[in-house]
């Protein structure tokens, strides 16, 4: 179901056989969200062919990877589009918003800043999740996993399919991210 990259091209990577890193995963499993795991409603795009935004938040630790693994991808009939933000102060309307480790202090901010904007939050830690985000990254046994929060991604108009949830550890909403 979520497959890790089929080889990161010689380009971009020292060696083309070179193991995947945690990042390269992450990329795969956002794009795996987006399509076909997570539905948007189709008023959260402006027209039929507006883009599918997909922003990060402070330093991307993605590299080129994640505009790699989201290359001539499409969710619906909505083209992809990669934009990349230094602070919370400058994210603009997106479909789904990468929060780096770093940046989830200002999770709280970030939700205020994209309330009702329909925005899937994906974070790298269960606590993110548990403080509002809809999914967390985690790390098990050196295995890139993730937690979902259904309720808040229900109250952001997300549908998340069973199918995703039933892979998910799910986790509901706490008061303040666990410091």
């Amino acid at each position: 179901m979520f497959e890790p990259p089929k080889g990161v091209r010689a380009e971009s990577r020292e060696a083309e056989t070179t193991d995947p890193t945690e990042y390269d995963l992450k990329a795969v499993f956002l794009l795996r969200f987006a399509t076909p795991y997570v539905k948007w409603q189709e008023s959260a795009f402006e027209s039929k062919t507006a883009p599918f935004v997909v922003a990060v938040v402070g330093k991307d630790p993605f590299g080129e990877v994640l505009d790699e693994v989201f290359a001539g991808k499409q969710v619906g009939e909505h083209p992809i589009r990669i934009v990349r933000k230094s602070s919370v102060d400058e994210l603009e309307a997106c479909h789904m918003l990468f929060v780096p480790k770093a940046q989830e202090k200002h999770l709280e901010r970030i939700r205020e800043r994209l309330l009702d904007k329909h925005t899937l939050l994906v974070a790298e830690s269960i606590a993110a999740a548990q403080a509002g985000a809809h999914i967390g990254f985690y790390l098990e046994k050196s295995r890139v996993r993730f937690a979902i929060n259904p309720a808040e991604a229900k109250s952001s108009k997300l549908e998340v399919s069973s199918e995703l949830l039933k892979l998910a550890k799910l986790v509901e909403k706490k008061a303040e991210l666990d410091r």
